[in-house]
Protein backbone atom coordinates (compact mmCIF):
# COMPACT_ATOMS: atom_id res chain seq x y z
CA UNK A 1 0.00 0.00 0.00
CA UNK A 2 1.43 3.33 -1.01
CA UNK A 3 -1.05 6.12 -0.41
CA UNK A 4 -4.50 6.04 1.10
CA UNK A 5 -7.40 8.11 -0.15
CA UNK A 6 -10.27 8.34 2.33
CA UNK A 7 -13.59 9.72 1.15
CA UNK A 8 -15.29 12.10 3.59
CA UNK A 9 -18.70 13.67 4.05
CA UNK A 10 -19.66 17.29 4.33
CA UNK A 11 -20.50 16.88 8.00
CA UNK A 12 -16.84 16.29 8.78
CA UNK A 13 -15.82 19.82 7.86
CA UNK A 14 -16.66 22.66 10.20
CA UNK A 15 -18.12 25.85 8.76
CA UNK A 16 -15.94 28.94 8.81
CA UNK A 17 -16.81 31.04 11.86
CA UNK A 18 -14.61 34.09 11.78
CA UNK A 19 -14.83 37.83 12.03
CA UNK A 20 -13.14 40.21 9.67
CA UNK A 21 -9.36 40.42 9.89
CA UNK A 22 -7.75 43.82 10.26
CA UNK A 23 -4.32 42.76 8.98
CA UNK A 24 -2.26 40.04 7.40
CA UNK A 25 -1.78 38.22 10.68
CA UNK A 26 1.16 36.41 12.19
CA UNK A 27 3.92 34.88 10.12
CA UNK A 28 5.30 31.37 10.60
CA UNK A 29 8.39 32.74 12.36
CA UNK A 30 6.17 34.02 15.17
CA UNK A 31 6.32 37.68 14.16
CA UNK A 32 3.03 39.58 14.48
CA UNK A 33 1.72 41.37 11.40
CA UNK A 34 -1.49 42.22 13.27
CA UNK A 35 -5.03 40.90 12.86
CA UNK A 36 -6.76 37.82 14.26
CA UNK A 37 -9.85 35.73 13.63
CA UNK A 38 -11.73 33.21 15.70
CA UNK A 39 -10.77 29.67 14.73
CA UNK A 40 -13.53 27.29 13.66
CA UNK A 41 -14.39 24.21 15.66
CA UNK A 42 -12.17 21.70 13.87
CA UNK A 43 -14.20 18.52 13.56
CA UNK A 44 -13.34 15.30 11.79
CA UNK A 45 -9.63 15.57 12.63
CA UNK A 46 -7.75 12.71 11.03
CA UNK A 47 -4.99 10.64 12.69
CA UNK A 48 -4.56 13.36 15.29
CA UNK A 49 -6.46 14.72 18.28
CA UNK A 50 -8.59 17.71 17.32
CA UNK A 51 -7.08 20.99 18.48
CA UNK A 52 -8.96 23.13 20.98
CA UNK A 53 -10.94 26.09 19.72
CA UNK A 54 -9.15 29.40 19.86
CA UNK A 55 -7.98 32.39 17.89
CA UNK A 56 -6.19 31.96 14.58
CA UNK A 57 -4.19 34.18 12.23
CA UNK A 58 -2.94 33.80 8.66
CA UNK A 59 0.16 31.63 8.43
CA UNK A 60 3.00 32.36 6.00
CA UNK A 61 5.90 29.89 5.79
CA UNK A 62 8.98 31.97 5.10
CA UNK A 63 12.33 30.14 5.21
CA UNK A 64 12.39 27.95 8.32
CA UNK A 65 10.07 26.50 10.96
CA UNK A 66 11.19 24.57 14.08
CA UNK A 67 8.45 22.41 15.60
CA UNK A 68 10.19 22.45 18.99
CA UNK A 69 10.54 26.21 19.40
CA UNK A 70 8.14 28.07 17.07
CA UNK A 71 5.69 30.32 18.91
CA UNK A 72 2.80 29.22 16.68
CA UNK A 73 2.89 25.65 18.06
CA UNK A 74 0.19 24.65 20.53
CA UNK A 75 1.29 22.44 23.40
CA UNK A 76 0.14 19.05 22.11
CA UNK A 77 2.91 16.69 23.20
CA UNK A 78 0.45 13.79 23.57
CA UNK A 79 0.35 13.57 19.79
CA UNK A 80 4.06 14.37 19.41
CA UNK A 81 3.07 17.12 17.01
CA UNK A 82 3.33 20.87 16.72
CA UNK A 83 -0.28 21.91 16.07
CA UNK A 84 -0.92 25.29 14.44
CA UNK A 85 -4.30 26.98 14.04
CA UNK A 86 -4.58 29.31 11.06
CA UNK A 87 -7.02 31.08 8.79
CA UNK A 88 -5.26 31.13 5.40
CA UNK A 89 -1.95 29.35 4.78
CA UNK A 90 0.64 30.32 2.15
CA UNK A 91 4.33 29.69 1.43
CA UNK A 92 6.78 32.37 0.30
CA UNK A 93 7.77 31.29 -3.24
CA UNK A 94 11.04 33.22 -3.08
CA UNK A 95 12.71 31.03 -0.44
CA UNK A 96 12.31 27.28 0.31
CA UNK A 97 10.89 26.57 3.75
CA UNK A 98 12.49 23.72 5.70
CA UNK A 99 10.61 22.35 8.71
CA UNK A 100 12.80 20.75 11.38
CA UNK A 101 12.40 19.57 14.97
CA UNK A 102 11.56 16.45 16.95
CA UNK A 103 7.79 16.81 16.48
CA UNK A 104 5.72 16.44 13.33
CA UNK A 105 3.75 19.46 12.07
CA UNK A 106 -0.07 19.66 11.85
CA UNK A 107 -1.71 22.77 10.38
CA UNK A 108 -5.47 23.31 10.73
CA UNK A 109 -6.78 26.13 8.53
CA UNK A 110 -10.31 27.55 8.42
CA UNK A 111 -9.74 28.91 4.91
CA UNK A 112 -7.71 27.82 1.88
CA UNK A 113 -4.17 26.40 1.95
CA UNK A 114 -2.24 27.55 -1.12
CA UNK A 115 1.18 26.32 -2.22
CA UNK A 116 1.82 28.60 -5.18
CA UNK A 117 3.98 27.73 -8.20
CA UNK A 118 7.66 27.88 -7.23
CA UNK A 119 6.96 27.54 -3.50
CA UNK A 120 8.64 24.68 -1.67
CA UNK A 121 7.86 23.16 1.74
CA UNK A 122 10.32 20.45 2.88
CA UNK A 123 9.45 18.68 6.12
CA UNK A 124 12.12 16.78 8.06
CA UNK A 125 10.44 17.05 11.48
CA UNK A 126 9.29 14.02 13.46
CA UNK A 127 10.06 10.30 13.08
CA UNK A 128 8.42 6.91 13.47
CA UNK A 129 10.67 6.19 16.46
CA UNK A 130 10.39 2.69 17.91
CA UNK A 131 8.38 1.43 14.93
CA UNK A 132 11.59 1.40 12.89
CA UNK A 133 13.55 -1.86 13.22
CA UNK A 134 16.85 -2.67 11.52
CA UNK A 135 18.79 -5.92 11.48
CA UNK A 136 22.47 -5.84 12.38
CA UNK A 137 24.97 -5.53 9.53
CA UNK A 138 28.44 -7.04 9.31
CA UNK A 139 31.59 -4.92 9.24
CA UNK A 140 32.22 -3.66 5.73
CA UNK A 141 28.67 -4.24 4.49
CA UNK A 142 26.52 -1.38 3.28
CA UNK A 143 23.70 -0.19 5.52
CA UNK A 144 20.18 -1.21 4.60
CA UNK A 145 17.74 1.40 3.37
CA UNK A 146 15.01 2.32 5.83
CA UNK A 147 11.56 0.72 5.49
CA UNK A 148 8.25 2.49 6.08
CA UNK A 149 5.55 2.57 3.38
CA UNK A 150 7.62 0.12 1.31
CA UNK A 151 10.72 -1.90 2.11
CA UNK A 152 14.17 -0.40 1.68
CA UNK A 153 16.91 -1.99 -0.38
CA UNK A 154 19.41 -4.29 1.31
CA UNK A 155 22.98 -3.19 1.82
CA UNK A 156 25.64 -4.66 -0.44
CA UNK A 157 28.11 -7.17 0.98
CA UNK A 158 31.63 -5.85 1.52
CA UNK A 159 35.08 -7.39 1.02
CA UNK A 160 33.77 -9.93 -1.52
CA UNK A 161 31.50 -11.37 1.18
CA UNK A 162 28.29 -13.28 0.64
CA UNK A 163 26.12 -11.71 3.33
CA UNK A 164 24.47 -8.32 3.36
CA UNK A 165 22.39 -6.21 5.70
CA UNK A 166 18.69 -6.62 4.98
CA UNK A 167 16.11 -3.98 5.73
CA UNK A 168 13.16 -4.66 7.99
CA UNK A 169 9.65 -5.08 6.64
CA UNK A 170 7.48 -2.06 5.94
CA UNK A 171 5.75 -0.34 8.86
CA UNK A 172 1.91 -0.45 8.89
CA UNK A 173 0.12 2.86 8.44
CA UNK A 174 0.75 4.68 11.74
CA UNK A 175 -2.27 5.31 13.96
CA UNK A 176 -1.29 8.96 14.24
CA UNK A 177 0.80 11.48 12.35
CA UNK A 178 4.40 10.29 12.11
CA UNK A 179 7.67 10.76 10.28
CA UNK A 180 9.44 7.91 8.51
CA UNK A 181 12.43 5.69 9.32
CA UNK A 182 16.15 6.52 8.89
CA UNK A 183 18.56 4.42 6.89
CA UNK A 184 20.89 1.99 8.62
CA UNK A 185 24.42 3.16 9.34
CA UNK A 186 27.34 1.11 8.05
CA UNK A 187 30.20 0.12 10.35
CA UNK A 188 33.89 -0.33 9.50
CA UNK A 189 36.62 -2.40 11.10
CA UNK A 190 38.06 0.58 13.00
CA UNK A 191 34.69 1.63 14.47
CA UNK A 192 34.27 4.17 11.69
CA UNK A 193 30.68 4.79 10.64
CA UNK A 194 28.87 5.94 7.52
CA UNK A 195 25.59 7.38 8.79
CA UNK A 196 22.28 6.38 7.30
CA UNK A 197 20.10 9.01 5.65
CA UNK A 198 17.55 10.96 7.68
CA UNK A 199 13.87 10.06 7.51
CA UNK A 200 11.29 12.29 5.89
CA UNK A 201 9.06 14.09 8.38
CA UNK A 202 5.38 14.09 9.28
CA UNK A 203 3.04 16.79 7.93
CA UNK A 204 -0.74 17.19 8.18
CA UNK A 205 -2.48 19.94 6.21
CA UNK A 206 -6.19 20.39 7.01
CA UNK A 207 -8.39 23.02 5.39
CA UNK A 208 -12.11 23.61 5.84
CA UNK A 209 -12.23 24.84 2.21
CA UNK A 210 -9.50 23.55 -0.13
CA UNK A 211 -5.85 22.66 -0.53
CA UNK A 212 -4.27 23.86 -3.79
CA UNK A 213 -0.71 22.71 -4.53
CA UNK A 214 1.02 24.30 -7.53
CA UNK A 215 4.48 24.19 -5.92
CA UNK A 216 6.14 21.38 -3.94
CA UNK A 217 5.25 19.73 -0.63
CA UNK A 218 7.97 17.23 0.19
CA UNK A 219 8.45 14.74 3.04
CA UNK A 220 11.15 12.68 1.28
CA UNK A 221 14.04 10.91 3.00
CA UNK A 222 17.72 11.85 2.95
CA UNK A 223 20.63 10.14 1.21
CA UNK A 224 23.03 7.86 3.07
CA UNK A 225 26.61 8.95 3.75
CA UNK A 226 29.39 7.52 1.57
CA UNK A 227 31.72 5.03 3.23
CA UNK A 228 35.35 5.70 4.10
CA UNK A 229 38.27 3.25 4.00
CA UNK A 230 36.78 -0.25 3.68
CA UNK A 231 33.44 0.98 5.08
CA UNK A 232 30.09 0.39 3.41
CA UNK A 233 27.78 3.25 2.49
CA UNK A 234 24.92 4.28 4.77
CA UNK A 235 21.38 3.29 3.80
CA UNK A 236 18.92 5.87 2.48
CA UNK A 237 16.13 7.23 4.70
CA UNK A 238 12.48 6.61 3.91
CA UNK A 239 9.88 9.11 2.92
CA UNK A 240 7.76 10.38 5.78
CA UNK A 241 3.99 10.82 6.12
CA UNK A 242 1.93 13.50 4.36
CA UNK A 243 -1.77 13.92 5.21
CA UNK A 244 -3.94 16.17 3.03
CA UNK A 245 -7.42 16.71 4.47
CA UNK A 246 -9.92 19.07 2.81
CA UNK A 247 -13.26 19.04 0.97
CA UNK A 248 -11.37 19.77 -2.26
CA UNK A 249 -7.73 18.93 -3.06
CA UNK A 250 -6.04 20.26 -6.20
CA UNK A 251 -2.53 19.29 -7.28
CA UNK A 252 -1.92 21.46 -10.34
CA UNK A 253 0.17 20.28 -13.28
CA UNK A 254 3.18 22.07 -11.76
CA UNK A 255 2.44 20.69 -8.29
CA UNK A 256 4.30 17.92 -6.46
CA UNK A 257 3.32 16.04 -3.30
CA UNK A 258 6.14 13.60 -2.59
CA UNK A 259 7.29 11.08 0.01
CA UNK A 260 10.19 9.40 -1.81
CA UNK A 261 13.17 7.48 -0.40
CA UNK A 262 16.76 8.71 -0.29
CA UNK A 263 19.59 6.99 -2.14
CA UNK A 264 22.14 4.77 -0.41
CA UNK A 265 25.70 6.00 0.02
CA UNK A 266 28.48 4.54 -2.11
CA UNK A 267 30.85 2.11 -0.44
CA UNK A 268 34.39 3.14 0.42
CA UNK A 269 37.70 1.38 -0.25
CA UNK A 270 41.17 0.81 1.18
CA UNK A 271 43.38 -0.05 -1.79
CA UNK A 272 47.07 -0.54 -0.98
CA UNK A 273 46.54 1.41 2.27
CA UNK A 274 45.10 4.35 0.32
CA UNK A 275 41.61 5.22 1.59
CA UNK A 276 39.01 6.22 -1.00
CA UNK A 277 35.57 7.46 0.03
CA UNK A 278 32.27 6.72 -1.64
CA UNK A 279 29.84 9.49 -2.49
CA UNK A 280 26.74 10.42 -0.53
CA UNK A 281 23.38 9.29 -1.90
CA UNK A 282 20.93 11.88 -3.19
CA UNK A 283 18.01 13.03 -1.09
CA UNK A 284 14.65 11.68 -2.24
CA UNK A 285 13.74 14.97 -3.89
CA UNK A 286 16.93 15.12 -5.97
CA UNK A 287 17.61 12.99 -9.08
CA UNK A 288 15.04 10.43 -8.01
CA UNK A 289 16.98 9.58 -4.84
CA UNK A 290 19.96 8.30 -6.80
CA UNK A 291 22.59 6.15 -5.06
CA UNK A 292 26.04 7.56 -4.40
CA UNK A 293 28.94 6.50 -6.61
CA UNK A 294 31.29 3.92 -5.19
CA UNK A 295 34.99 4.35 -4.49
CA UNK A 296 37.49 4.16 -7.34
CA UNK A 297 36.99 1.09 -9.51
CA UNK A 298 35.10 -0.92 -6.86
CA UNK A 299 31.70 -0.55 -8.58
CA UNK A 300 30.11 -0.47 -5.11
CA UNK A 301 27.53 2.25 -5.61
CA UNK A 302 24.53 2.83 -3.39
CA UNK A 303 21.02 1.78 -4.35
CA UNK A 304 18.37 4.18 -5.64
CA UNK A 305 15.63 5.17 -3.20
CA UNK A 306 11.94 4.56 -3.88
CA UNK A 307 10.41 6.93 -6.42
CA UNK A 308 7.77 5.13 -8.44
CA UNK A 309 9.53 1.77 -8.19
CA UNK A 310 11.00 -0.35 -5.42
CA UNK A 311 14.12 0.81 -3.60
CA UNK A 312 17.26 -0.81 -5.03
CA UNK A 313 19.90 -2.73 -3.07
CA UNK A 314 23.44 -1.50 -2.71
CA UNK A 315 26.07 -3.02 -4.96
CA UNK A 316 28.53 -5.50 -3.39
CA UNK A 317 32.15 -4.54 -2.94
CA UNK A 318 35.15 -6.70 -3.98
CA UNK A 319 38.10 -7.27 -1.65
CA UNK A 320 39.13 -4.14 0.26
CA UNK A 321 35.88 -2.38 -0.75
CA UNK A 322 32.78 -1.81 1.34
CA UNK A 323 29.29 -2.53 0.05
CA UNK A 324 26.94 0.17 -1.20
CA UNK A 325 24.07 1.31 1.00
CA UNK A 326 20.53 0.29 0.11
CA UNK A 327 17.98 2.84 -1.11
CA UNK A 328 15.28 4.08 1.27
CA UNK A 329 11.66 2.96 0.97
CA UNK A 330 8.62 5.13 0.29
CA UNK A 331 6.62 7.02 2.84
CA UNK A 332 2.85 7.35 3.11
CA UNK A 333 0.55 9.91 1.51
CA UNK A 334 -2.91 9.93 3.07
CA UNK A 335 -5.74 12.00 1.63
CA UNK A 336 -9.31 12.64 2.73
CA UNK A 337 -11.54 14.65 0.44
CA UNK A 338 -15.12 14.85 -0.79
CA UNK A 339 -14.29 14.45 -4.47
CA UNK A 340 -11.50 13.10 -6.69
CA UNK A 341 -8.22 15.01 -6.59
CA UNK A 342 -7.86 17.21 -9.67
CA UNK A 343 -5.10 19.16 -11.43
CA UNK A 344 -2.90 16.50 -13.02
CA UNK A 345 0.16 17.06 -10.80
CA UNK A 346 2.54 14.48 -9.30
CA UNK A 347 1.59 12.56 -6.16
CA UNK A 348 4.38 10.14 -5.29
CA UNK A 349 3.86 7.45 -4.01
CA UNK A 350 0.84 7.06 -6.25
CA UNK A 351 -2.57 6.68 -4.64
CA UNK A 352 -4.40 3.50 -3.79
CA UNK A 353 -8.02 4.58 -3.15
CA UNK A 354 -9.58 3.27 0.06
CA UNK A 355 -13.12 4.19 1.08
CA UNK A 356 -13.76 4.59 4.80
CA UNK A 357 -16.14 6.57 6.99
CA UNK A 358 -14.02 9.31 8.59
CA UNK A 359 -14.22 10.01 12.33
Amino acid sequence: MFAIAIAGTAACYAPVSAGASDGSGMRADGGDDGGTQDAPSFRGCFLLSCPADGSAEPLVFDGSFDTDTNARCLDDKADRACVVLATTVAINPDVPTIVTGSRSLAVFASEAINVSAGAQLDVLAGSAGGACVMLASAIGDGGAGGSFGTSGGSGGAGDAGTTSAHSSSMVPVPATLSGGCPGQSAVGSASSIAAGGAAGGGLLLHSDLEIDIAGTVDVSGGGGTGGGADVGGGGGGTGGMLILDAPEIIVDNTGIARAAGGGGGGGGADVNSVPISGKQGDDGDVNGGGGGAGAGTCNNSGGTGYQGSAAAPGAPGPMSCGGGGGGGGAGYIVTRTQQPITGGGLIEPSQTPVTDEPP
